[in-house]
């Protein structure tokens, strides 16, 4: 029922790279490295304490691999455009494929920031989500010209 009544009012919910666009618009700050304050914002103990303004994504995750198959068509649709979106914001890295970094990017914002709510230690919840964010924000560095 839970998943029935989110899926009702899905246009509610924040997803991944909306998020930013909370903020403004991200072609605006294209050269302020975009991608980098997603992450500082996902990855944030804020966005961890409060996952009902946060990205819809992470919250219903959990639920997912029990959800009925329209619901987990909305959610694949949903996860589609913001692998599309993020992808535009990864920058080119040598012959390194920006789809496969935001794939790794996603998966890793997203098993991070439930992790990092599913533990009970707090030192540990907040190593979870900053070593995952500096990890992906080096990996996604602009390749530097030889």
């Amino acid at each position: 029922m839970l998943l029935s009544a989110v899926f009702t009012n899905i246009n509610h919910g924040l997803w991944i790279g909306e998020v930013v666009l909370k903020y403004g618009d991200v072609r605006s700050i294209t050269e302020q490295r975009p991608i980098s304050a997603l992450k500082r914002h996902i990855l944030s103990e804020g966005h961890r304490d409060a996952p009902g303004t946060g990205c819809a994504l992470g919250a219903l995750l959990g639920d997912m691999s029990r959800a009925s198959r329209s619901a987990k068509a909305v959610y694949t649709a949903r996860l589609k455009r913001s692998l599309a979106y993020s992808t535009g914001l990864v920058p080119p890295s040598g012959t390194s494929d920006r789809r496969a970094r935001a794939i790794l990017m996603i998966s890793a914002m997203l098993g991070a920031i439930n992790l990092s709510r599913a533990v009970s230690d707090p030192n540990l919840s907040r190593e979870i989500l900053q070593q995952t964010r500096d990890q992906l924000i080096s990996l996604n560095k602009p390749a530097t010209p030889h």
